[in-house]
């Protein structure tokens, strides 16, 4: 059985994959942040040099969407250059690379749902370094996958947007919440299936998986509450509330093409994703959702 190595295995995708990869009694070999800097790959090539490696899964980013406006090196590091030294070893050693990006490197201003083959255009750093990456990715990977995905949560990030959601409920009774952002919120766990079907059937090349369906924030809210049966009042609000300065895509979300053409998406509708996870977070018994 040959090995996965997985690149930021701690994360909330990352700790999605494990899980999976155990399920599936997958070989893998999983590196950390803390052993692990994408920005000095040793530790990768040692991984590559010493195993029989089938693919890497790159989950490793920065992802912290305002500070990347200051933190423009680091951002542009870890995102974008950082993915010459890993394609290139992963193409030495015959290794499928898949690397996951975002909808950021779309503008918004389509009016439908992005293809894989549409034009990025960038709205902020974050989604720059990210389109970076996406470059060299194509440009020196040899057999890969880029997999663009939106709005993710899950269970290896205590502080995700459900979690946080959740606990300024509890403390305020009352939210602002974005309205005129509208995406395709996507469960950690579902993904994980989702690229592990993409490593299983080789799958190249660009490729979005996002939980089927679209909301905005303001939608995404109610749901959880409701759901929860939290008496929450909502206020919404535009995105600039929160950050005046930062500039994000208002309608960024993505259809799964090339995975519904292949008859390989496995990516279910965001309604029915964010209760498994609340499910999953002992929030609530399977038999609420009875009808």
């Amino acid at each position: 059985m040959k090995t996965i190595v997985l690149l930021g295995s701690e994360g909330q995708l990352g700790t999605a994959l494990q899980a999976e990869m155990k399920k599936r009694n997958n070989k893998y070999i999983a590196l950390n942040h803390s052993a692990f800097d994408i920005a000095n790959p040793q530790l990768l090539e040692y991984a590559l040099a010493q195993n029989e490696v089938d693919a890497v899964i790159n989950c490793a980013a920065y992802t912290n969407v305002p500070r990347a406006e200051t933190d423009v090196h680091r951002a542009m590091q870890i995102n974008g250059s950082a993915l010459k030294p890993v394609s290139d070893l992963c193409r030495q050693h015959e290794a499928f690379l898949v690397h996951v990006s975002t909808d950021y490197v779309f503008d918004g201003t389509k009016g439908s749902a992005y293809l894989e083959d549409d034009i990025p255009n960038p709205l902020n750093v974050y989604g720059i370094s990210k389109l970076v990456g996406e470059m060299m990715v194509r440009q020196y990977a040899g057999d890969y996958a880029i997999v663009r995905t939106a709005g993710l949560y899950g269970a290896g990030n205590p502080d995700n947007i459900v979690e946080k959601l959740i606990r300024f409920g509890r403390e305020n009774k009352s939210l602002n919440m974005v309205a005129d952002e509208v995406t395709s919120p996507t469960y950690a766990d579902d993904l994980a299936k989702q690229i592990l079907v993409i490593v299983e059937k080789r799958i190249t090349g660009m490729i979005h998986a996002t939980s089927d369906g679209q909301c905005n924030w303001l939608e995404f809210g109610r749901c959880i509450f409701e759901t929860l049966c939290m008496e929450i009042d909502l206020e919404p609000v535009q995105s600039a509330f929160f950050h005046k300065s930062l500039r994000k895509p208002l309608y960024s979300v993505l259809q799964n093409a090339v995975l519904r053409n292949k008859s390989c998406d496995l990516m279910p509708d965001w309604r029915d994703a964010l209760k498994r996870y609340l499910e999953s977070r002992e929030r609530l018994e399977p038999e609420s959702f009875e009808t």
